[in-house]
């Protein structure tokens, strides 16, 4: 018989590897699928995840485009309100000539 005697558990002697070998066997038996299944499972989101900060990254440059495209479209706006305003101010300041010398 290969049992290890109590002497030897308590100096620390190594298992032998059969048992392991067996209870790796026996592990297989009872969760391999499931571990498989899972695996799978974990591989199927982790490039779920993959795609959609994909997705997420190319709606963000897409917004970041549309944000700067209104700022200048904005900015040329008040460009040419301000443009407008000072015509208005210099027609004003024009009028305002033309009555004090009349």
């Amino acid at each position: 018989m290969n049992a290890t005697s109590v002497d030897e558990l308590r100096a620390g002697a190594p298992q032998p590897e059969v048992s392991d070998a067996r209870l790796d066997k026996v592990r297989e038996l009872l969760i391999g699928d499931h571990a498989r299944e899972t695996e799978m499972r974990l591989a199927a989101l982790a490039q779920r995840v993959a795609d959609l900060e994909g997705l997420v990254a190319r709606q963000l440059d897409q917004l970041s485009s549309r944000i700067e495209d209104a700022a200048r479209v904005g900015e040329s706006g008040r460009r040419a309100a301000f443009d407008e305003l000072a015509r208005h101010v210099a027609g004003l300041a024009e009028q305002i000539r033309s009555l004090s010398k009349s």
